[in-house]
This record gives structure tokens, C-alpha cells and sequence, in this order.
């Protein structure tokens, strides 16, 4: 029996969990570039620590609260987001 084969969406969905965490850990990167911690992020972009926490280890969609991050931090937000660096 053939296997079905996975639509882009299905793809996507697989690959998304990866991308987040692919992004969180750029997050921190350049986190530790301007010599910020979290609770300085957070401050800076209205978030509690907590949510910029997650953003580093859980991983982050492209949404707010990258823009929010990427912004304080003097990062492009489609950067941090790019599958090739």
C-alpha cells in the first residue's frame, strides 16, 4: 500500500515546533549580544519575563511578541525568523 503523501499545510504543521524553538534560541542570541536579561527585554518591550522565558526555550511564532523582542533588541524580526542565517 502507498504512503499518502503530506500536503504543504501537514508539512508546515510537522516543521513548525522546530521553527519556533529554531527562532527562540536567535531570540537569545541576540538577547546576550546587547547584554540584556529577560527582565530587561520584558520591561523594554511591555512583556513580563516570563513570556520572553518561553520565547527563548518554548520557541515563538511570528506574531507580536517576536516584533516586540526583535524590536528592543535592534533585530530584524524576519531575520530572526529566516530559515537560513
Amino acid at each position: 500500500m502507498a504512503k499518502k503523501q503530506q500536503t504543504v499545510y501537514e508539512r508546515y504543521a510537522a516543521e513548525e515546533p522546530a521553527r519556533r524553538r529554531m527562532i527562540g534560541a536567535r531570540i537569545r542570541e541576540a538577547r546576550l549580544r546587547a547584554r540584556m536579561t529577560q527582565i530587561d527585554v520584558a520591561s523594554a518591550a511591555g512583556l513580563n519575563q516570563q513570556r520572553v522565558s518561553e520565547a527563548e526555550n518554548v520557541g515563538v511564532s511570528i506574531g507580536p511578541v517576536l516584533y516586540a523582542i526583535a524590536d528592543v533588541l535592534g533585530e530584524n524580526p524576519l531575520a530572526l525568523a529566516a530559515s537560513e542565517q
